[in-house]
């Protein structure tokens, strides 16, 4: 039943996700984060816009990318010793599920992702480049912003931004 409920939902608002949405320019900190609702592997929903007391990090990622190979046991190891909640999300930018999957088991990942087929979700933030993390305030602005590679200490102070916003 909760299949059922979900796939109605993604039938709902799946208009809303046009593809011909896309940005100008690339987001950056200070902006708002646009509205969007995704599933994750676990048939779970994000929502953009749903009110939370703590920050939220997304992170948009290909596989295949070899920045992304790298940030991405980054942000596993941050989001296990990270000292105060987070909500954390990777996105992928035009990647099926079982690749990302394979990937997951390989490298021992455990973090919440939504496998994206296309290129949509990630439009809506950018143009091009990935590795891109997006840290967001509970007021759902951009706290801090970075593209390709970032070190762990660089994140981890945007974190604390996000946490004093």
């Amino acid at each position: 039943m909760k299949i059922i409920t979900r796939l109605l939902f993604l039938l709902y608002i799946s208009p809303h996700l046009s593809a011909e949405i896309s940005i100008q320019k690339d987001l950056e900190k200070g902006d708002s984060i646009p509205d969007f609702t995704i599933i994750d592997a676990n048939g779970r929903i994000f929502h953009s816009r749903q009110t939370e007391q703590f920050p939220t990090v997304l992170v948009f990622f290909h596989t295949s990318c070899r920045d992304c190979q790298t940030e991405l046991p980054i942000i596993q190891e941050i989001k296990e010793t990270y000292p105060h909640p987070i909500r954390l999300i990777c996105i992928s930018r035009a990647e099926d599920d079982a690749s990302i999957r394979s990937f997951w088991k390989q490298n021992r990942l455990s973090l919440r992702y939504s496998a994206q087929q296309d290129k949509r979700i990630f439009q809506l933030f950018a143009r091009k480049t990935i590795p891109r993390i997006y840290i967001v305030s509970s007021q759902g602005i951009i706290t801090s912003h970075y593209k390709g590679k970032v070190s762990k200490r660089k994140i981890l102070r945007g974190l604390r931004k996000a946490l004093n916003a």
